[in-house]
């Protein structure tokens, strides 16, 4: 096979034709979207598209939102009397400060086991300087309970701060099936930085009288 000669003179004398190197165009693929649906026209210079086909042959407007089907609510009663009057459910919150023995596992103990026997569910959580919880139950029950805090009374246990909030009667029904204790997982690495903390935190605020 002789090869095709590359110079312009040599084609010249052996009559071959100067032909140019065909040149491979891109060519739009069948299968994607027209340019169209892809590039948008610009009218009143805001770019837009073409819309998309409708089924239903309908735009949606704007005010069709999206609406949560309703929670049929449990009826409150209103009509209790000296046979019923148990029925109410009530719930409160309560937040203290102060201090308690063994991280707080003791008041914690003590706070358990007045609500269990009380039936109250809920969840509590009990560390050295503070405790929280959010307590649901019977009315009487929860009463009784509130003014538990005002009662206590120890000598390692100490209460100087109490807020009770979200305080409500009446309530349809409740959020809890048992009462629970917040434990603390921190690792012992994390349990000694957050207590370095604490000191430096005691230690600033002593020196410029912080209250």
């Amino acid at each position: 096979m002789i090869p095709t000669p590359v110079s312009k003179k040599i084609r010249s004398r052996l009559n071959l034709s100067i032909q140019k190197k065909p040149h491979f165009l891109f060519r739009q693929n069948a299968l994607l979207d027209k340019r169209e649906k892809w590039e948008p026209k610009l009218k009143k210079g805001h770019p837009q598209f073409i819309k998309q086909f409708d089924i239903l042959n309908r735009q949606v407007t704007g005010f069709r939102k999206y609406k949560q089907a309703p929670i049929k609510r449990e009826e409150i009663k209103k009509n209790y009397d000296i046979t019923n009057f148990h029925e109410v459910k009530s719930k409160f919150r309560f937040e203290i400060n102060g201090y308690f023995e063994d991280g707080g596992n003791v008041f914690c103990e003590e706070l358990y086991r007045t609500a269990k026997r009380m039936f109250i569910v809920g969840w509590i959580k009990c560390r050295k300087r503070f405790a929280m919880g959010h307590f649901q139950g019977d009315s009487y029950a929860i009463s009784y309970l509130r003014h538990w805090f005002d009662m206590y009374s120890s000598e390692k246990n100490r209460i100087d701060k109490l807020k009770i909030f979200d305080e409500n009667h009446g309530i349809p029904n409740l959020d809890y099936y048992n009462i629970t204790i917040v434990k603390d997982y921190r690792s012992p690495a994390k349990k000694k930085m957050h207590m370095i903390q604490s000191q430096d935190f005691l230690k600033t605020k002593a020196l410029f009288n912080l209250k």
